[in-house]
């Protein structure tokens, strides 16, 4: 119960983002936005590590990891911010709002059981987004084009 709450809350923050997303990324630059989305992420994590932090446990290897990981983290960030920068939310936020299906099926291809309540949170999450992309009444003039659906797949 304590990971579905977590995960509600995560889910929350992270929609609470991307519509600030939209907005910001039509009046400022990409990377100074993401610039202040990273540097408070890494201040929050910091207080974090320091506190709870076990440090005999980051190997180099981890270390590595770790760096990889935040490295394809921001491109895949830099792919969001320029989506929504290029077309509008009713193009961008379902291509988007899609990554559950990738992560139900990286758990399938590794064998992983997914059961029926996998499938309805994917549906309630997919469902929801689609919801929005239909229902937008957002005409922002932003023409719906190649360019944006290409980073808006490499967002996720």
């Amino acid at each position: 119960m304590h990971s579905l709450l977590l995960g509600l809350a995560a889910a929350l923050a992270w929609g609470l983002h991307d519509f600030c997303v939209r907005f910001i990324s039509q009046r400022t630059g990409i990377l100074p936005a993401m610039l202040t989305v990273f540097l408070t992420g890494a201040i929050l994590i910091a207080a974090a590590a320091w506190a709870f932090g076990d440090w005999q446990e980051l190997t180099p290897s981890a270390a590595r990891l770790a760096g990889l990981s935040g490295a394809i983290y921001a491109l895949g960030s830099y792919a969001l911010y320029r989506a929504f920068a290029l077309g509008p939310v009713k193009l961008v936020a379902p291509l988007i709002g899609a990554y559950p299906v990738l992560s139900l099926a990286m758990a399938m291809l590794q064998g992983q059981p997914v059961g029926p309540g996998h499938w309805a949170a994917i549906a309630a999450v997919v469902g929801g987004v689609g919801c929005i992309a239909v229902f937008s009444t957002e005409d922002d003039g932003s023409p719906v084009n190649l360019q944006a659906a290409v980073w808006g797949l490499a967002g996720p």
